[in-house]
């Protein structure tokens, strides 16, 4: 948590879809467009979405020094573990969307 280095990659979406992350305390399963819905709790959306680039790669920075990463009820603090997961356009398939598996992380100090 002191240092503030936290980056999350997606691999192998859609080419220039467009994409965002949210994080929840919980794991979860439930449908969510072509998907899953694996992060549950109270979710929290990433304020930044994402645009990813031609080889279906996207990038997303995380700040916790800012909201809502560094504030209030859906802050990180050192010791507790999030689950965060993207959500992605996707065109071309059934609901239009689908999302990634999630990733849960135990934040250190």
């Amino acid at each position: 948590v002191a240092t503030n280095e936290v980056r999350l990659l997606v691999q192998r979406v859609p080419d220039f879809s467009a994409g965002l992350v949210f994080y929840g305390p919980q794991p979860a399963q439930s449908s969510i467009g072509n998907g899953e819905l694996c992060v549950g709790g109270s979710l929290t959306r990433l304020p930044v979405p994402v645009t990813a680039n031609n080889l279906g790669t996207m990038t997303f920075g995380i700040d916790l020094a800012t909201a809502p990463l560094g504030a209030g009820p859906a802050s990180v603090t050192p010791g507790s573990t999030w689950y965060f997961q993207a959500w992605y356009r996707d065109a071309g398939t059934g609901a239009g969307s689908n999302s990634t598996n999630a990733l849960s992380i135990t934040f250190c100090p």
